[in-house]
């Protein structure tokens, strides 16, 4: 059990490394921007106004005519909880039905077309990604073989243990080798001060 918890362990070390690396990649790529209306943590700010930051720059994404289809809204972790509670206290998510309630699941609901999604990993603060998923870009993972790595759930993660008897220890590997790749960064629009 200490194995399997360590290699855990290394496994989701592993996935947010990478994360914070596409983030940072998608981020410095991305120069369409503008300011939210409001801070999000903001007291006085609505989920409307929320609603309207992102509305907008989803039209500006389209308004390109390039054939994109933004999918997705990228926030840190708190700005996902500001935006989730006023959109909760302003009725925007199914209260009736529980299995969709992110109040009791954790998840974030579709709004507005988009799937919201908190990362610890967004590199600038108070700053919001609506991007298409399909046309920004993607992964280039190679796979370089080797004997005793094993793939860990389709996350791209590989992990080894290795056993030294004469220390009577395991000693433990995880790599994903990949290099995070932005095509289209027009089918991307940063918020700045959420």
């Amino acid at each position: 059990d200490p194995v399997n918890r360590a290699l855990t362990k290394l496994a989701n070390q592993n996935v947010a490394y990478v994360d914070s690396i596409a983030l940072s990649a998608i981020s410095t790529a991305v120069t369409n921007s503008a300011a939210a209306g409001a801070a999000w943590d903001n007291s006085a700010t609505t989920a409307a106004s929320i609603l309207n930051d992102v509305a907008q720059a989803k039209a500006s994404i389209l308004a390109l005519n390039q054939g994109y289809d933004p999918d997705t809204v990228v926030v840190n972790d708190a700005d996902w909880a500001f935006a989730m509670a006023k959109f909760i206290a302003a009725g925007y998510v199914p209260r009736e039905n529980s299995a969709a309630n992110p109040a009791l699941t954790g998840e974030f609901p579709t709004i507005l077309g988009l799937r919201w999604l908190a990362s610890p990993n967004v590199p600038a603060a108070n700053t919001a990604l609506v991007l298409d998923s399909k046309a920004l870009g993607g992964m280039a993972d190679e796979d370089l073989g080797g004997p005793g790595y094993a793939k860990v759930n389709g996350q791209g993660v590989e992990v080894k243990t290795i056993r030294e008897d004469e220390k009577d220890q395991y000693r433990l590997r995880a790599r994903r080798v990949t290099v995070p790749v932005v095509v289209e960064p027009a089918a991307a629009f940063k918020l700045t001060s959420v």
